[in-house]
């Protein structure tokens, strides 16, 4: 391609599959197609290189041995000083969807999002991040902060809490950071567990939080003690949805039982408007759901008027455990619950399902 026709590129994507069937993943199972799709990535590398105007990329990726588009784009290869020659100067929105295999993210001729996110800080204009299909890799020794990036959205995550702690704290004033997990598995000792004390850097401006899970399994042979510190801190927090890992129930806080955990308005800022809690992780030992206690939703009722004055809607979705049985052996009791709410100005919602959407 003409470099000077790179430069009237402003959107950049490309797709798995096209029209006529070809599936770049499913080539990959076919040693006389390798070959060409190696020569593809390196091909939408170029055209990266050569549109130093583009301002939306939205990029499809397989990275494994002998095959990457990373590598013609980062630094330190091919004796490149910038990313993609030209830094990305005028780059507003990135979308990738990574198919990088956890043992190949630690290859040198593979790029795991690490490296991605940190080369990814000297663009002076990118806002908004959205990715799929994380491998972490090695953690950098330094993260070059953002600039401009107000929003993160992260999914199908296999990282723990600490690869997405040392996200969180490369950027300055995130208004919105979402992370799924489709797998997350804890394993606890009988030391504090902190849950990303980096997003207090975040607190004047972090509008939406979503940390959520398909599956949590908490492995512990202690007295598990989680905290999230930061979260009631979080003082522009409008619209939250977490995993009930994030907002502690009675077993999977310090001193409980008999002391229990504190009420949920204690848990969370008093500006937020949606609250979502999901009912998605398994104690290991026991493979039982951990929920709530009926009596924790009635203080939350109690408390709403002086504690959070902005609340107006609250969904508890729920897969099984002590809130699912109350649910469908107690439907009165629920309706009861139901009119309190309403009586304060909340709309509550009892689902029987796990929905990292709704």
């Amino acid at each position: 391609m003409r470099r000077d026709l790179g430069n009237h590129i402003e959107y950049l994507e490309n797709r798995l599959s096209d029209y006529t069937g070809h599936n770049l993943l499913q080539s990959l199972g076919f040693t006389h197609e390798q070959d060409w799709v190696s020569e593809y990535f390196v091909t939408l590398a170029i055209i990266d290189r050569l549109s130093p105007n583009a301002q939306h990329l939205n990029i499809v990726f397989l990275d494994s041995t002998g095959m990457s588009f990373w590598i013609h784009v980062l630094p330190d290869y091919d004796l490149r000083l910038e990313i993609a020659d030209h830094g990305f100067p005028k780059l507003k929105t990135l979308a990738l969807q990574t198919n990088t295999r956890t043992e190949h993210s630690w290859h040198p001729n593979t790029a795991s999002f690490s490296t991605i996110f940190v080369e990814l800080g000297a663009a002076p204009k990118l806002s908004k991040i959205r990715a799929s299909g994380l491998v972490f890799g090695r953690a950098p020794s330094a993260w070059q902060p953002f600039a401009n990036l107000q929003s993160i959205d992260l999914t199908e995550v296999m990282s723990d809490f600490d690869d997405i702690d040392l996200v969180l704290g490369a950027c300055n004033k995130l208004k919105r950071f979402t992370c799924h997990w489709a797998l997350l598995t804890l394993k606890l000792g009988n030391t504090v567990k902190e849950l990303l004390p980096n997003i207090i850097q975040h607190k004047d401006t972090l509008q939406t939080l979503w940390l959520v899970c398909s599956t949590v399994y908490l492995v512990s042979y202690h007295s598990p003690i989680i905290n999230f510190n930061s979260l009631p801190r979080l003082t522009a927090l409008k619209e939250v949805k977490l995993c009930n890992l994030c907002i502690p129930d009675r077993y999977s806080y310090y001193g409980c039982p008999p002391l229990g955990a504190p009420p949920i308005s204690c848990l969370v800022p008093p500006s937020i408007e949606h609250l979502t809690v999901m009912h998605s992780y398994l104690w290991a030992a026991d493979g039982e759901y951990r929920d709530y206690q009926p009596s924790r939703l009635w203080d939350l009722v109690r408390d709403r008027t002086q504690s959070l004055p902005h609340l107006r809607e609250l969904i508890i979705q729920i897969k099984s455990g002590t809130l699912s049985n109350w649910v469908q052996h107690e439907r009165r009791a629920v309706d009861m619950l139901t009119e309190e709410f309403r009586n304060v100005d909340v709309r509550f919602t009892l689902v029987s399902e796990l929905d990292i959407f709704a």
